[in-house]
């Protein structure tokens, strides 16, 4: 996997993550 990738995976990750904890709320 190239570092581009791996960078869209994480910020994806993350954004899943707050949405996540902010729609949980």
């Amino acid at each position: 996997m190239s570092p581009a990738v791996l960078g869209c995976l994480l910020a994806l990750a993350a954004g899943a993550r707050a949405r996540g904890d902010a729609g949980d709320e």
